[in-house]
């Protein structure tokens, strides 16, 4: 019971890096994270359970690191992931396949606006976290505008992906590439290595959904 507590305190380093230290807790969260992406590249359904460990694990680090905007993001990622896993899987059974789609334009638009209005209302509660509630958030919250952004884009980019939406990796690609220089900034370089790869990644499945969507 105790390496398995122990699995989770930052100060349990399992490598280090010329001016960086890796503890087990981030190792372990990329591990299952970059699992997750590549298994819903391939539109498997494994992705969803997957990427719910994940998001347990870096709760866990961004609450530790003070990106509580991030470590909020994680209850709506495992909710979504529940849903996601449902959909997926009865659309599996119906079709026995997993069809992908764009959005109308409209609905497109809609998801652009509604990004715009929530970023600005996170930025307002995650800039004075600290003032609001002391006690659970001791420091201030670091890089408040960048971490609402990144986590309201991925909060609709995750239910885009569970609606089997293809423009969901656009969002994923501007996600991954700030998160990169945030976490890169904070001292995470793992993380932000992983997200500029992921960047490269979404990319990829990008083009691999649209091209499956034309085959079809």
């Amino acid at each position: 019971m105790d390496f398995i507590i122990s699995l989770f305190d930052l100060n349990n380093i399992f490598y280090e890096f010329p001016g960086y230290k890796m503890s087990y807790l981030e190792l372990i969260g990329t591990v299952f994270y970059l699992l997750s992406v590549y298994l819903i590249v391939i539109k498997n359904l494994l992705t969803w359970p997957t990427g719910i460990i994940s998001s347990i694990l870096y709760m866990i680090l961004f609450y530790k690191i003070n990106l509580y905007a991030d470590s909020f993001a994680q209850f709506y990622f495992i909710f979504v992931s529940l849903y996601g896993w449902y959909t997926w899987e009865k659309e599996k059974k119906k079709k026995n396949t997993i069809s992908v789609f764009f959005s109308p334009r409209k609905i497109i638009i809609m998801y652009i606006l509604l990004t715009i209005v929530l970023t600005f209302g996170l930025f307002l509660i995650n800039s004075n976290i600290h003032i609001i509630a002391p006690g659970y958030f001791p420091e201030k919250a670091a890089y408040p505008l960048a971490d609402s952004f990144t986590t309201i884009m991925s909060f609709v980019a995750i239910y885009l992906m569970s609606e089997r939406r293809i423009e969901s990796w656009i969002y994923w690609m501007i996600v991954d590439i700030v998160s990169s220089f945030v976490y890169w900034f904070k001292g995470i370089k793992l993380l932000s290595i992983q997200f500029f790869g992921l960047f490269l990644f979404a990319g990829f499945g990008y083009y691999l959904w649209i091209r499956k969507n034309k085959l079809k």
